[in-house]
């Protein structure tokens, strides 16, 4: 049998770039930079028209329907924005305020898809340079251990690349009353999938952290 320190360094060797690959791979989306008016005072907004710009039309609409969605468990009320602006019409700032304060709005929010960038992941796998790390490889269902077993799978791995997008997204919370901007911050989404499997998780980023700056309703 392989001495066990060599096959547990294999292993370690194999399956940690790997764990690298899915960590970075896998949906998530994270704020980088974020921005509160100090003088805002207002509390939090209670009913909010939510833009997705920057899609095509059926995705605005499904991000605008589930951030909305997301909205109302918050006990905010939520307008997805192409109920409000009519179809084919640019959401302007001008057009938007206009909606805004024709729905009884007091605040509308923007989500504005600023780049798409394509990343690579590498891993440089793994190839025993000593036949003493190698040890003896076991027939198929002559595995007689863990370390047996496993001593033998990881014996070589090739390198390997793993693309994935980055898409970065601005977002801003405007106040209808001031017309002040009075929150805003940029995120990355790490390999995104579809908009209806993404957007529930960046809908709870955005919304959490306006939550803890008492721009909506605490979490009950």
């Amino acid at each position: 049998m392989a001495p066990i320190r060599p096959i547990l360094q294999r292993i370690a060797a194999v399956l940690l770039p790997l764990l690298l690959v899915a960590s970075c791979a896998s949906t998530s989306t994270s704020l980088k930079n974020v921005w509160d008016d100090p003088d805002y005072s207002g509390g939090p907004f209670k009913r909010i028209i939510v833009f997705g710009i920057g899609a095509d039309g059926a995705m605005s609409h499904t991000f605008e329907e589930v951030f909305t969605a997301a909205l109302k468990q918050r006990g905010v009320e939520g307008i997805p924005g192409y109920t409000v602006v009519p179809e084919g019409e640019q959401p302007t700032r001008e057009n938007i305020e206009k909606a805004a304060k024709a729905a009884g709005a007091d605040g509308f929010l923007v989500a504005r898809l600023m780049k798409t960038d394509r990343e690579t992941q590498y891993s440089p796998g793994y190839l025993p340079t000593r036949p003493a790390d190698i040890g003896p490889v076991p027939a198929i269902g002559m595995y007689n251990s863990f370390y047996g077993y496993y001593g033998a799978a990881v014996t070589y791995a090739p390198p390997s690349a793993t693309d994935f997008e980055v898409v970065t997204v601005e977002t801003n919370l405007w106040d209808v009353k001031t017309e002040k901007r009075v929150w805003s911050a940029t995120s990355q989404t790490f390999a995104p999938g579809n908009v209806a499997k993404e957007a529930p998780v960046f809908s709870k980023v955005i919304i959490d952290a306006l939550a803890k700056r008492g721009l909506l309703p605490a979490k009950s």
